[in-house]
């Protein structure tokens, strides 16, 4: 073996443990313990979370957390609509159509926020 056959196979081995060395701590990364198929699992893992059609479904967003904030203003423009003689249902869905959320959401969440506001008045 000629020094340039050297020189590259030793390239090539740091080359090979370097790459080693990333695969084993992507596995510590994900948690992944020694076992036959932990390669397969590393790979299902990468994909889940960097291939779209391969990552899981999202869950449901839960209550609008970006609704809480305006929750009293939309009680009050609700009210004060009301009290002018419309409906407080264009208020919801004024809001509904700002916070890109269903009419229905911002009645339920509205109607939860007054619950809350009144069971705190009355402890």
């Amino acid at each position: 073996m000629d020094a340039y056959q050297k020189e590259r196979t030793e390239w090539v081995q740091r080359q090979v443990l370097r790459e080693f060395d990333g695969i084993m701590r992507l596995l510590d990364h994900y948690g992944i313990e020694e076992s036959e198929d932990r390669f397969l699992q590393l790979a299902i893992a990468l994909a889940r979370e960097h291939v779209p059609y391969c990552m899981p479904p999202k869950r449901g967003k839960g209550r609008p957390q970006k609704m809480q904030s305006f929750l009293p203003i939309i009680e009050a423009m609700a009210k004060a609509a009301k009290a002018a003689g419309q409906t407080k249902s264009m208020v919801y869905e004024q809001f509904a159509q700002i916070l890109n959320v269903k009419t229905e959401t911002v009645v339920r969440e509205v109607k939860r926020f007054r619950a809350e506001s009144e069971g705190g008045k009355n402890k």
